[in-house]
């Protein structure tokens, strides 16, 4: 018999993992399954064509599990690219959990939790709440929690399952020691395969309170400048190799923003980044709200 856990590790795409944790917080449980008695498969009666184990229901190339699972992504289609996943390990559950109405929030922000164990969680999120939700975990309990949440977005076919990206998450959980609540974030899927790489960039670990703060500081990027300034920009930054060629396209930059952009840029330093912290930034641009008003 599969567990929930099992089913979430067997999930394809984003998509289908937003439909389970939708069935799973309007409490779905695999232990209520129960399947009568049948005859072996066979060549003409095989079994489930999704999850290769349960007998299909009469009539359907699916089992009841995999066909409701099929049902409910219909709808979410359009919402799982603003979603982010979170495989969380820390040394408690934070009880803030247990105070949410996650039938609520998922009916409002596709939010949905499976809690593994008394450490372990995963969860759905919109990308751009996340910056609240750090904050709240770390206001309410400040340096009682210790232990790793990983981020990542949700997957397709074309790179890795989503199952694959969970497990993989999973395997990497006891990286550090629960001393520190530190966050580990990944643009793409793929950087689950190597996170090494991106680690030695220093674009992958970091503690809750330095995340924060770069989130904060892209969400302020964000409003400072416009969509094609700030791809100019990156450009400027990330692609010009001779330091003459650099300050005039830079001159030429500081010709169209305003005044408050470049008191700003130039409080920042932002020409003397390291290229690295640069993309980063920009990789967090779709993971913070756009506000005029901040």
């Amino acid at each position: 018999m599969l567990s929930n856990f099992d089913l979430l590790r067997q999930t394809k795409t984003g998509v289908e993992l937003l439909a389970l944790l939708k069935m799973i917080v309007n409490g779905f449980s695999t232990e209520d399954i129960r399947f009568n008695k049948r005859v072996p498969y066979s060549l003409l009666d095989g079994p489930c064509n999704r999850c290769w184990i349960y007998p299909r229901k009469s009539g359907h190339m699916y089992c009841e599990t995999c066909l409701q699972i099929s049902h409910e992504k219909k709808a979410l289609n359009e919402y799982v690219r603003q979603k982010a996943v979170i495989w969380g390990a820390l040394n408690q559950i934070p009880d803030l959990f247990s105070e949410i109405n996650w039938k609520k929030k998922f009916s409002k922000y596709q939010m949905g939790i499976y809690i593994h164990n008394n450490n372990s969680f995963l969860m759905t999120i919109p990308k751009n709440y996340i910056l609240n939700f750090l904050k709240q975990l770390t206001l309410r309990y400040g340096d009682e929690l210790g232990g790793l949440l990983q981020i990542f977005p949700t997957s397709g076919l074309k790179n890795m399952s989503m199952g694959e990206s969970i497990c993989r998450a999973v395997h990497y959980e006891h990286t550090y020691p629960m001393d520190k609540f530190r966050i580990r974030f990944y643009s793409h899927p793929l950087q689950l395969n190597k996170p090494h790489l991106r680690d030695r960039k220093g674009m992958l670990t970091f503690e809750i309170s330095e995340f924060i703060g770069l989130l904060e500081l892209t969400k302020i990027f964000r409003v400072l400048l416009t969509p094609q300034q700030q791809i100019d920009l990156y450009e400027i930054i990330t692609q010009c190799e001779d330091t003459k060629e650099e300050g005039f396209f830079w001159g030429r930059f500081n010709g169209v923003i305003t005044q408050n952009a470049k008191d700003i840029l130039h409080e920042w330093d932002i020409r003397h980044w390291p290229k690295e912290k640069f993309e980063l930034i920009y990789e967090l641009r779709d993971y913070v709200a756009f506000s005029r008003s901040d």
